[in-house]
């Protein structure tokens, strides 16, 4: 899983030169780097639910615009055309992480290791 670009990147994040071949640094690493993944994989989830959520609440709002149970002028309209959207677009986006957790771990761990 972990690859020796990946363990470059985390040694010149850290500034540390360390001798990969250590027995005790390499399990740590390796334990350090899937809980990294999981923990992407789970916030993954949590905007998929959020993005959901959003879709569910956009083509309410918009029905009750529709059967003129709300009166807003059409803001209801828009409302909830916005929200459909923005789910949409929250759940591409999570749905990408997901495949990229399961298939290409070593994709997320290097988008870690650059972010900070």
């Amino acid at each position: 899983m972990l690859t020796e670009q990946i363990l470059r990147e985390l040694g010149e994040q850290f500034g540390l030169m360390v001798d990969w071949s250590n027995k005790n640094f390499i399990p740590y690493l390796k334990e350090l780097a899937q809980r990294v993944v999981q923990y992407e994989f789970g916030q993954s989830i949590f905007w998929l639910v959020i993005g959901i959520v959003s879709i569910i609440l956009g083509i309410i709002i918009f029905m009750l615009e529709i059967k003129s149970k709300i009166n807003a002028g059409g803001l209801c309209l828009v409302l909830g055309i916005v929200l459909i959207f923005c789910g949409i677009s929250i759940i591409c986006c999570q749905i990408d992480d997901i495949l990229l957790c399961k298939y290409l771990p070593e994709k997320i761990l290097l988008r870690y290791a650059k972010q900070n």
